[in-house]
């Protein structure tokens, strides 16, 4: 067996199993289901806080609206939103509101 390539299979308990070869050629197994296991539980974790609300999440970014020029609300409607103006005629078709104006973010 070729050093750092896994093989993968079942042991006669039906369970996955992963035999690897570790840096001194020695026979390393273990149960890929342990290791899933493992992965599931912490989903039901984030799961079950996300539920409950003691799971916070923060979104960070800038949201995009793509749409005609004609259709682009005022810069005071849209502050740090961006416009993607595909019919924009003067080569900058993405601009920001910086909530006065919309600007071209260099």
């Amino acid at each position: 067996m070729a050093k750092g390539i896994p093989v993968i299979g079942r042991a006669p308990d039906k369970k996955a199993k992963i035999i690897n070869v570790d840096e001194l050629g020695n026979l390393k197994v273990s149960q890929l289901e342990s290791k899933l296991d493992g992965i599931e539980n912490k989903l039901v974790a984030l799961e079950q806080k996300l539920t409950d609300g003691s799971q916070k999440v923060t979104l960070s970014g800038t949201d995009v609206v793509i749409g005609l020029l004609a259709d682009r609300p005022p810069a005071s409607e849209m502050r740090g939103r961006g416009y993607y103006a595909w019919d924009e005629t003067d080569g900058h078709k993405l601009k920001y509101s910086d909530g006065t104006d919309w600007v071209v973010n260099q």
